[in-house]
């Protein structure tokens, strides 16, 4: 069918284009002339999809932080780290105390842990994992005496105290407060404990810490079992150099408390994954162990605390390990 369409189409273009016959008879043949065919359009070309651009990344906004250590405002001090210490007393004498039996742990605060304090009245109540473990009233508060450092309620043989303390450190981030109940006991007395606390502003992100050097000291309570009145405590007097490694993690140093005894120890603490907080180990001139928990505060890493335990013998001693970079 198409070869005899095109046939078809072919006789009529040259019965079209034939000339007719002239007078005398005789045919003839008119040039053939070619028509050129259409030029066909070209395809246009397609625009270039542009690339889209990129959004800028937008500049991280900086971490604000409030200094804990005006106490003349109303606020509540968060308290991250804890270490306790818990003893049963028996009574030589009425005017004699013992412990028979003692010991030292880290606790738990959790995130919920903090002192709340009220300006206008002065009270201040002490939170344990969202429960109130103490109340004080302003007219509690002690008088300072001098030398003192730091705020101090007392109530019976119930004692609360915290501050950015010892002054020697200039601290603006990390806050230290301890808890004593039955401290210097009395028949019938109930058992005696001892809870000592770190917290404040922590450092928020990782990515702020950097290697360096602090300034540091510890500052001990030492409960022996088996003696007559057996309290001590170690006042933080030597400001020694801690190095913190920030590739491997690794904050570690030589503390040495001056008190009524002398106690030196040694320390190794490593950063828990993506926090600013760390863990470790604590070593007594004698050999004995125990461990630590503490963390950055402030911008920067700028300083750190972290609270310590260790029964070594007959000493169960808890404490607190501060520094600020140098």
């Amino acid at each position: 069918m198409r070869k005899l369409l095109s046939g078809v189409a072919a006789c009529s273009l040259i019965v079209l284009m034939s000339g007719c016959g002239s007078d005398d008879g005789s045919a003839t043949t008119p040039p053939i002339t070619t028509v050129p065919g259409a030029t066909p359009t070209p395809t246009p070309t397609p625009a270039p999809t542009p690339a889209p651009t990129p959004a800028p990344t937008p500049t991280p906004t900086p971490a604000s932080y409030v200094s804990p250590c005006d106490f003349t405002r109303s606020q509540a001090v968060n308290l991250l780290f804890g270490a306790e210490v818990q003893a049963k007393p028996t009574f030589p004498s009425p005017s004699t105390y013992r412990y028979a039996s003692a010991s030292a742990a880290l606790v738990d605060l959790g995130t919920t842990s903090s002192f709340q304090l009220d300006a206008a009245t002065r009270n201040v109540s002490l939170v344990r994992n969202g429960s109130t473990i103490a109340s004080f009233t302003g007219a509690q508060r002690n008088i300072p005496e001098p030398g003192d450092e730091g705020i101090a309620y007392s109530a019976g043989a119930n004692l609360f105290g915290f501050g950015c303390i010892p002054s020697s450190l200039a601290l603006a981030y990390t806050v230290t407060a301890v808890y004593a109940v039955n401290l210097d006991p009395v028949p019938p007395a109930a058992d005696t404990s001892g809870l000592i606390l770190v917290g404040g502003t922590p450092t928020v992100s990782l990515s702020e810490l950097s290697t360096g050097s602090y300034g540091s000291l510890v500052s001990l309570s030492i409960l022996t079992t088996g003696s007559d009145n057996p309290e001590d405590s170690t006042d933080a007097r030597s400001i020694t150099t801690v190095t913190f490694d920030l590739a491997s993690g690794v904050l570690k140093g030589t503390l040495t408390g001056v008190g009524d005894k002398t106690y030196t120890v040694n320390f190794t603490a490593t950063l828990i994954p993506g926090t600013t907080r760390f863990q470790g180990v604590v070593t007594t001139a004698s050999g004995a162990t125990g461990k630590l928990s503490g963390g950055f505060f402030g911008p920067g890493g700028r300083e750190y605390g972290f609270t310590l335990a260790v029964d070594d013998g007959t000493a169960h001693i808890t404490g607190v390990g501060l520094g600020k970079r140098s």
